[in-house]
């Protein structure tokens, strides 16, 4: 990024550029200066598409919200950092699918942590499973519905 926005020319700019470690101007310099010039002579008709940004729905944040919970209870149910098994993003991604969630390409709905809390975050999508706060504890309680895979 900081290539694209300051376009340096001489391998003194290299250097001076936040996050380019010397050593990689040593053994790329010329090469990304040659890069670097060719991108900017392209005339503008040339240049490629920059994808919008996505905005999240604003009805999915409180979906966001509760998949957050549900995969911290879990987490710590079974005693793994929920990072390990998904992020914000996958689960926005998950919430914010209309159909075929479960065929989405995410980690949580891949392998081990598909077993290990993809397949609930999904019930709890699909409603077959509730959520509920345990008044005694405050910890979250997690309920199939009767009638439902």
């Amino acid at each position: 990024i900081e290539l694209a926005r300051h376009a340096p020319r001489t391998i003194a700019a290299l250097r001076n550029t936040r996050g380019l470690h010397h050593s990689e101007v040593d053994r790329n310099g010329e090469v990304l200066l040659e890069v670097i010039r060719a991108a900017v002579a392209l005339p503008p008709d040339e240049w490629p598409d920059i994808p919008q940004a996505k905005r999240a729905q604003p009805e999915a944040a409180g979906v966001v919200d509760l998949l957050q919970a549900v995969l911290k209870a879990r987490a710590k149910e079974i005693e793994i950092a929920p990072s390990l098994l998904a992020n914000a993003s996958d689960l926005q991604a998950l919430a914010e699918a209309k159909h075929g969630r479960d065929r989405l390409d995410l980690p949580i709905l891949h392998g081990w942590r598909r077993k290990l809390a993809g397949d609930l975050l999904l019930s709890v999508l699909d409603g077959s499973c509730t959520v509920q706060v345990d008044p005694a504890s405050g910890a979250l309680r997690l309920t199939a519905i009767p009638g439902n895979p």
